[in-house]
């Protein structure tokens, strides 16, 4: 039983460090800037077909796969890193004003950059789970945020312990966090998607955006 679960410990490592590997790749097949997205997209879509099966993740499809989430994938990542740029020198500037108005523009702001953020990342996973298009994509993936403030929760508690992993162990940027993240946010996504369907069926309705 104990040399089972090291063993299935020890893949799930392998698994992480596979896919943030092919990660890397697909992102410097796109030039970094134009591969960051597409990247996403990409393992996103293999943790949600692969599960836990490192042989399906194969190298050699990395510029396949940057072709087939080039369009979407930097359609998203520059959108988001554009509207994120502006908020973020809003919230610079906001910052620097005092009064209690301020003080709550600087709540909101900050506030929007997360939810921006929660969106991106979960994106990808509701792409590859519903057939629609890529708006509503977007519009699901805002309102998933404040579907369930438990789920919303776990998920900053996910961001917090990777962002003190990486801080503590920078080499996790490289070798774990895009696998480990990508593999939480397909499991996160896929949980919720399901729960809003039970939902909507138990409600005698269809998820209609």
């Amino acid at each position: 039983m104990i040399e089972e679960k090291v063993k299935s410990g020890i893949d799930k490592f392998y698994f992480f460090m596979k896919l943030s590997g092919y990660f890397w790749l697909v992102a410097l097949c796109g030039g970094i800037i134009l591969g960051i997205g597409p990247a996403w997209f990409a393992i996103v879509d293999k943790c949600l077909q692969a599960c836990w099966e490192h042989r399906d993740i194969s190298f050699r499809c990395a510029w396949h796969d940057l072709k087939k989430f080039f369009k979407y994938g930097n359609i998203i990542s520059v959108g988001y890193l554009l509207l994120s740029l502006f908020i973020f020198f809003s919230l610079v500037t906001s910052s620097q004003l005092s009064g209690i108005v301020f003080l709550m523009i600087d709540f909101i702001l900050a506030a929007l950059l997360l939810l921006l953020f929660y969106s991106f990342l979960l994106v990808p996973v509701i792409f590859g789970y519903f057939d629609i298009s890529l708006g509503n994509t977007v519009k699901l993936s805002l309102i998933l945020f404040f579907y369930q403030w438990k789920s919303t929760g776990a998920w900053l508690l996910f961001c917090g312990m990777m962002v003190w992993l990486n801080i503590k162990m920078p080499a996790f940027i490289l070798f774990i966090s895009s696998g480990a993240s990508a593999m939480f946010m397909a499991k996160f996504g896929e949980r919720l998607l399901t729960e809003l369907e039970k939902k909507q069926a138990g409600n005698g309705s269809s998820v209609r955006l």
